[in-house]
């Protein structure tokens, strides 16, 4: 049994690291610079630490430990044991959070990660059903930058609050309306009993879509390390 378990997430814009100490569900975060020092620190080596990677780059980890590529897992319309309703172009962070669902729970999941992007994805008893990918929310926010007298919004609210009378409610307002407007109409036309939220901006769209009315029926769980705790439960397998 390996002593440690670290799990690597390789997203669009930073790479970070959790590590597991022997069976507990327990981890700790880290950037690189800090993970080397725990390396070194509590001695990691490659007969006692199993290392596994969810990543968006085609680019090769440089890394002294052997890897399992959670990429290598899936082949066509099957992760692990998962069926996959989606062509082999699927996100592996995707893949790998939809996995946690199918394995965790039987009800009708989306799983909403928002990050760069704003990836919404159905999992069901019957595996990986499909998914949206939406501009991620400082996306949004840098298109009124194209206006020559509009401006980035600072900070948004977290509820619509009716109809704008200034320019700058009219910003921050309709922002908030193109964030949270297909994500609604997502959850309309599925209707998941759980929701699970994770990445960057998670935080921010947990409080919004708690504060919807059409939302209580569903159970909505946030958790900005979920990919993690993803990754473990497919290192658990033990592959």
């Amino acid at each position: 049994m390996n002593k440690y378990l670290i799990t690597i997430d390789q997203g669009n814009t930073a790479t970070k690291f959790a590590v597991f100490e022997k069976d507990s569900e327990d981890f700790q975060v880290f950037y690189k610079n800090e993970l080397d020092e725990y390396i070194n620190t509590n001695k990691l080596n490659k007969n006692n630490t199993k290392v596994i990677l969810s990543s968006v780059n085609s680019q090769p980890l440089d890394w002294t430990f052997p890897i399992i590529n959670t990429q290598d897992l899936f082949t066509e319309k099957q992760f692990l044991e998962m069926p996959v309703m989606y062509s082999q172009t699927l996100g592996i962070d995707r893949l790998t959070l939809a996995y946690y669902a199918f394995k965790t729970n039987t009800k009708k999941t989306l799983i909403i990660d928002s990050g760069t992007f704003t990836t919404c994805d159905i999992i069901n008893e019957s595996g990986f059903n499909g998914g949206y990918i939406l501009p991620g929310i400082e996306l949004i926010k840098e298109n009124y930058l194209r206006g020559k007298q509009l401006h980035k919004p600072q900070k948004l609210e977290y509820e619509v609050t009716g109809l704008p009378h200034s320019t700058e409610e009219a910003i921050a307002q309709g922002a908030l309306l193109s964030i949270l407007s297909p994500i609604k109409e997502i959850i309309n036309s599925n209707t998941p009993e759980i929701i699970f939220i994770t990445g960057g901006n998670g935080n921010f769209l947990d409080k919004s879509l708690k504060k919807l009315h059409f939302q209580q029926d569903a159970s909505i769980q946030f958790d900005s390390n979920l990919i993690h705790k993803a990754l473990r439960v497919i290192a658990l397998k033990g592959i």
